[in-house]
């Protein structure tokens, strides 16, 4: 049931308490939380994004995180302190891409789940987000804002300080894709008045399926 993956996702029995014990606030950055579950195409594996806070960093990271349906196998897939969430399988069961840290830094990257290096997806620039594989393997798309131009850049930093209205200096976020097999660069596959919000690819890989909203950021 519900509460048996749960435990097995954990690894761990529910904590008891006795009435002296306090709920503090190094209480509240020891929790830690499941985020991001996705099963894997042949309903073996489970993968998952584990988020703690770092304290002396004053910021809250992720790793991901491996376990099998029936609970007898569970490891770390990822670690260290960088944020990574948003795994998503490919559809042979045996590699995940994922999101590895946060804002523009962010970058997508491959990892077989049997073991082996993390191969970066260097081609991605300026971040990336909801990686999903093609049904048949060969491609990535993902939602990412557009490039900024090397004079936009230049203004932005011209006016950094200066007050702006916020939905109105948004970077479009748009649909893109990767090679998933052979390094390739990014191709954008939508443009215009309209930022992509959600996609799922056909069965048959062949169309793309979008929810899309202003590029202003009014709904």
């Amino acid at each position: 049931g519900v509460i048996g993956c749960a435990a097995c996702l954990l690894g761990a029995s529910p904590a008891t308490t006795g009435p002296g014990d306090r709920f503090t606030l190094e209480s509240a950055f020891a929790l830690k939380a499941i985020t991001d579950v996705s099963i894997s195409p042949d309903g073996k594996w489970v993968v998952y994004a584990l988020e703690e806070k770092n304290v002396a960093l004053n910021r809250r990271f992720a790793n991901l995180w491996l376990v099998s349906t029936d609970g007898a196998t569970r490891r770390a897939l990822t670690s260290g302190t960088e944020d990574r969430g948003e795994a998503a399988w490919a559809p042979d069961s045996r590699q995940i891409v994922f999101v590895s840290g946060s804002e523009d830094a962010r970058t997508l990257a491959i990892l077989a789940v049997d073991g082996g290096p993390v191969r970066v997806l260097e081609a991605v620039k300026g971040g990336g987000a909801h990686p999903k594989w093609s049904p048949d393997g060969q491609t990535i798309a993902y939602l990412a804002p557009e490039a900024l131009t090397a004079q936009e850049q230049r203004e932005l930093k011209l006016h950094q300080h200066d007050a702006i209205v916020t939905d109105s200096a948004r970077r479009p976020v748009r649909l893109w894709s990767v090679p998933a097999v052979a390094p390739g660069a990014p191709r954008l596959l939508v443009r215009g008045p309209r930022q992509v919000n959600e996609f799922a690819w056909s069965p048959d890989g062949q169309r793309i399926a979008m929810m899309t909203s202003p590029a202003t950021g009014e709904f």
